[in-house]
């Protein structure tokens, strides 16, 4: 019989260390959690099914700790197999960049980016292509380096 309580602490823990690499702190899923408790205005607005993420982050967050903090838990029924799987797809989210915060972010930068007027600089096509490349976000080259490391550590 699988203890399915410890298969979900592991993948909890596996996405928690994913969400530390973003935030660069050990409280990786607080911290995404209170990061979109911060923008819940802007999320519920632009990202669907905000709401069930983050209730069902923080819902899963009391599972872990429940686990982590209470004798014989393990022993118990504490989780279902529904939520193992939706910690490990929430983790595939993160690193295809499909989870709320990153889609929110894209949202917003797509939102905010107005078609500029055409203007002859006298770039060629290949200076051009080299100054966009430059103009990445921030959010993108961590996600980049995160995925570089999930690569390296597999």
């Amino acid at each position: 019989m699988e203890n399915l309580n410890y298969i979900f602490f592991e993948d909890y823990k596996r996405l928690d260390r994913l969400c530390g690499e973003l935030y660069n702190d050990s409280y990786g899923i607080t911290h995404y959690i209170d990061d979109m408790k911060t923008k819940a205005d802007m999320g519920y607005q632009y990202v669907p099914n905000w709401k069930y993420d983050l209730n069902t982050l923080v819902r899963l967050r009391h599972i872990r700790n429940h686990l982590a903090h209470s004798e014989g838990s393990f022993y118990e029924n504490v989780c279902t197999k529904e939520d193992i799987d939706w910690v490990q797809s929430f983790y595939d989210r993160i690193m295809t960049r499909s989870d709320p915060l990153a889609i929110l972010y894209q949202k917003l930068r797509m939102k905010n980016q107005k078609p500029k007027p055409a203007v002859n600089t006298g770039q060629t096509g290949r200076k051009k292509n080299i100054q966009k490349e430059k103009e990445l976000s921030w959010m993108e080259i961590v996600l980049s380096v995160t995925v570089i490391l999930a690569i390296v550590m597999i």
